[in-house]
């Protein structure tokens, strides 16, 4: 009896775990997940207003068609500034100010 009770509290555990996340093949349980980043050339800003809807609406009927699920989708149209030099006080978005802020980037050399 108390064989049969765990294994009806290891098939609610498991079942809660695995409800949303996974898929089943005939042996296996599995979760793939992607992550899609799209970066224009020179990082123009084209993907806003109409071409942006344009874009999800296209996405989502891929998705549709081989039954994928979409978690998120998003379209961020600025860029970071994780690499911007503070001496120079502008946008910073140059090669030396990269350079500066990011040591690696010159191979391992101080310039």
């Amino acid at each position: 009896m108390e064989q049969a009770e765990r294994q009806k509290t290891l098939k609610a555990v498991l079942h809660y775990f695995y409800q949303d996340n996974t898929k089943s093949g005939s042996h296996c349980r599995y979760s793939l997940q992607y992550h899609l980043v799209w970066i224009p050339k020179y990082r123009r800003s084209f993907l806003v207003g109409e071409i942006a809807e344009r874009l999800k609406q296209i996405l989502k009927e891929i998705a549709r068609d081989y039954r994928i699920r979409i978690i998120a989708m998003e379209v961020i149209t600025r860029r970071r500034g994780t690499a911007r030099s503070r001496s120079t006080g502008g946008s910073g978005y140059g090669r030396q100010s990269f350079r500066r802020c990011w040591r690696w980037s010159t191979g391992g050399r101080r310039r």
